[in-house]
C-alpha cells in the first residue's frame, strides 16, 4: 500500500509538470479520462517562438542563457497551466501547447487564444525586469489552429511521450513562423470556434509549405 501511495505521488509530480494541477487531479480521480492509447481527437494547438534569441544568445555565457531561458518559460507555462493546456515540448526556444488533450473541454480554442493574449502582457512585464538587467527585450510571435490529430504514446519500449501528430500540428507551427514579433496568427477554424470576441483582424492569405493553396489568417497584434 505505501509503494501504491508513492506510485501516485511520483505520477502526480512528474504529471505536473506538463498539465496543471487541476487536470491532474481529475485524471486521477477518474483513470479512464485517460487514453494512452492512439486515437483521433480534435485538439487546439499553439506554438510561441522567440525571434532572434540565437543572435541575443551569442553575447551571452551559457549559464545567462539558460537561466533567462528558464526564468522566461517559467512565466509563460504558468499561463498556459491557468488556461489548462498541456505542455506537450519545448524545443530550444519554442513552446508546443495543446488543449483538449489529455481531456477535451467547450472553451479549449478560447483558453487556447486567452493564453496567447496573456503571455504577451506577461512577457511585457518580463522585460521590464531583464533590460534593467542589461539584457535585450525577448520577442515572441505566437500561430494557434484546431482540427484533428492524432494522440498518443510515440517512442519505442525504452522512451516514449505522450503527444499529438498531423497536419494540424504542422500547419499550427507554420503560422507560428509567419507571425513577426508582438502577433498572434490563427487558422479559420479557430476564427469559427472563437468567433468575433477578441480582435483579430483578417489580412491577406499565406503560403505555407505542405499546402497547395495559400491559408486564410486571422491577426492579432500586441
Amino acid at each position: 500500500s505505501i509503494e501504491d501511495i508513492s506510485d501516485v505521488s511520483k505520477l502526480k509530480n512528474t504529471f505536473k509538470r506538463y498539465v496543471s494541477k487541476q487536470v491532474v487531479d481529475e485524471i486521477l480521480d477518474d483513470e479512464t479520462k485517460l487514453n494512452l492509447g492512439g486515437e483521433e481527437r480534435e485538439i487546439t494547438v499553439l506554438f510561441s517562438d522567440i525571434r532572434g534569441f540565437t543572435s541575443m544568445a551569442e553575447n551571452m555565457n551559457p549559464e545567462e542563457v539558460v537561466s533567462t531561458l528558464n526564468e522566461h518559460f517559467k512565466e509563460m507555462i504558468e499561463i498556459v497551466f491557468k488556461y489548462n493546456g498541456t505542455l506537450d515540448k519545448i524545443v530550444g526556444d519554442e513552446l508546443m501547447v495543446l488543449y483538449g488533450v489529455p481531456l477535451k473541454a467547450d472553451d479549449d480554442t478560447h483558453n487556447a487564444v486567452k493564453t496567447a493574449i496573456k503571455m504577451f502582457i506577461a512577457l511585457d512585464k518580463f522585460n521590464q525586469k531583464i533590460v534593467k538587467e542589461g539584457y535585450k527585450p525577448f520577442k515572441i510571435g505566437i500561430g494557434i489552429n484546431k482540427g484533428k490529430a492524432v494522440s498518443g504514446n510515440i517512442g519505442s519500449e525504452q522512451q516514449m511521450n505522450y503527444t499529438v501528430i498531423g497536419d494540424t500540428i504542422n500547419l499550427g507551427a507554420r503560422l507560428c513562423s509567419h507571425a513577426k514579433s508582438g502577433e498572434i496568427l490563427i487558422s479559420k477554424s479557430v476564427k469559427d470556434a472563437i468567433g468575433d470576441k477578441y480582435n483579430f483582424k483578417s489580412i491577406p492569405s499565406i503560403e505555407v509549405k505542405g499546402k497547395e493553396n495559400a491559408i486564410d489568417v486571422w491577426l492579432y497584434k500586441h
